[in-house]
């Protein structure tokens, strides 16, 4: 049961920090750089496709409580920690609801796409 709250409680920090990333996308004094991260993982977290499909057993869950951390991680390492506070403070002030979207899917069915012909790719070169 350990886990499983550990899991909850996770999904819950991260959910909130994904609106706070939202909420730094739209400020005008965010490098472009920490922007164009930001927005893949913005999009990755709405997107209804995970890299990893929740169907498989324990890895299925692994990219939301681990790759979603670690990209958010990246941004506010990108951004700094003081203008990341900014923005926690900010929309501590404010009610946010964020929904996924069938439209952020398109990045990770690009991947699957490239990642499969790659691998076909790598079979014909074989033969």
């Amino acid at each position: 049961m350990k886990i499983k709250a550990w899991i909850k409680d996770t999904t819950k920090r991260v959910k909130n920090k994904i609106k706070i990333l939202f909420f730094a996308l739209s400020d005008p004094n965010c490098p472009w750089y920490a922007k164009g991260f930001g927005y893949v993982v913005f999009a990755y977290a709405l997107s209804p496709i995970d890299l990893i499909p929740d169907f498989i057993p324990i890895l299925g869950y692994l990219d939301d409580v681990l790759l979603l951390p670690i990209g958010i991680w990246v941004f506010i390492k990108l951004v700094g920690n003081k203008r990341w506070d900014t923005y926690e403070e900010m929309l501590s002030d404010q009610k946010l609801e964020l929904k996924k979207r069938w439209y952020f899917a398109i990045p990770i069915i690009m991947i699957w796409i490239l990642a499969i012909f790659f691998f076909i790719m790598l079979f014909i070169s074989k033969r």
